[in-house]
């Protein structure tokens, strides 16, 4: 089964906001902190500060135009702040047992290493 992904990039830079779709985000990534994307190339340093699973392109792209829509610092920040509690609560779930673990909003059953990888993938800057 394929995943996709939606993801929102915040510059460190300016403080803006990018939101994407894909389907590897570990491919994706390096193409923004290399400057592949005509987004990033003046916005590094980048932090992916937001991600969601969806199973299907379509879909992916659908959630990707409808965060776009909204065109609303505000309801970025709001998505990204109940997703980040969510997931530090998910964290300390994590401590006391070793069993996969939800990731919100998708809530898409995944194994720990995901989690790690987010951890050690969250900024992510310019390649001198």
């Amino acid at each position: 089964m394929e995943t996709y992904f939606v993801y929102i990039l915040q510059s460190l830079k300016d403080g803006s906001f990018y939101v994407g779709e894909c389907d590897d985000l570990d491919k994706r990534m390096p193409k923004h902190s290399d400057g592949m994307s005509k987004y990033s190339t003046s916005k590094r340093p980048l932090r992916l500060r937001y991600f969601e699973l969806l199973p299907t392109r379509i879909k992916a792209i659908k959630r990707e135009k409808e965060i776009k829509r909204k065109k609303s610092r505000k309801y970025l920040e709001h998505i990204i702040n109940n997703w980040l509690r969510d997931f530090y609560l998910a964290l300390n779930i994590i401590s006391f047992q070793s069993t996969p673990i939800l990731i919100p909003p998708a809530h898409k059953i995944v194994p720990i290493h995901h989690h790690l990888w987010l951890l050690q993938h969250c900024d992510f800057e310019e390649n001198q």
